[in-house]
């Protein structure tokens, strides 16, 4: 038995799969939820909080804090240019490509409008990653201020994804658009999909050459939208 570990070394037995003191448990808070907390616990993006609580962290990235992990960053080819407009808490993005325009809308950082509904939709944005690229950069610095913020109660974890089936449908097509374009025409969402796969191997590599000691690949996965077929067929 292990007696007195800080929430470091506990979670760091836990990512080594070591002997630990305890069963670790965290959680996790937004900026939403933290706004209606007392003022002395919305200190550090959350970390006061947790703090507060006791718990072992397990911080995703620098989540709310203003720390950046900027690797790996998608880049669009030279021949898309990318416009956003803010307007409150509505933010319009608009890509523009030889072929066409995708438009993409969120309210609150939910989409309300996805950019790829149509098969023409489909086939634009097919292009757009074709010639898309994952690149590497240094997150050391950042990395340090992060764990220097976490000081001994816990660990950064480098938080990616969604793969691409997730991404699909909840950034992209929305469960409709990509079970109804699927059906309909499925050589053409097939060739998109594996397109998205194959550059995200790329960034899988860089992730995995980062400074920080652990990533995840956290995505939702729900039964309610993700057919055991193309759970089958894709995710696995």
């Amino acid at each position: 038995m292990i007696n007195g570990m800080t929430g470091r070394e506990r979670m760091n037995a836990v990512l080594r799969k070591q002997p630990k003191d305890r069963l670790p448990w965290g959680t996790i808070v937004d900026n939403t939820a933290l706004a209606g907390f007392p003022e002395a616990l919305r200190g550090n993006g959350g970390i006061d909080f947790y703090r507060y609580l006791g718990c072992d962290v397990l911080l995703l990235n620098g989540w709310n804090t203003p720390h950046v992990l900027r690797s790996p960053e998608l880049r669009w080819p030279a021949s898309v240019a990318e416009e956003v407009n803010v307007e409150g808490r509505r933010v319009t993005t608009t890509w523009r490509t030889p072929r066409g325009d995708l438009t993409s809308v969120r309210v609150g950082g939910h989409p309300v409008k996805f950019p790829v509904d149509t098969l023409d939709a489909v086939h634009v944005y097919r292009e757009m990653w074709e010639g898309a690229e994952y690149v590497a950069h240094d997150d050391r610095a950042a990395l340090a201020q992060i764990d220097e913020l976490l000081g001994e109660d816990g660990v950064v974890t480098r938080f990616w994804g969604p793969s691409a089936i997730p991404q699909l449908l909840e950034l992209d097509m929305g469960t409709e658009n990509f079970y109804y374009l699927l059906a309909d025409h499925p050589s053409d969402v097939d060739g998109l999909i594996r397109t998205i796969h194959e550059r995200q191997l790329r960034g899988f590599d860089i992730v995995a050459d980062g400074p920080w000691d652990s990533a995840n690949l956290t995505e939702n996965t729900s039964t309610y939208y993700i057919s055991p077929r193309v759970y089958e067929q894709y995710n696995m």
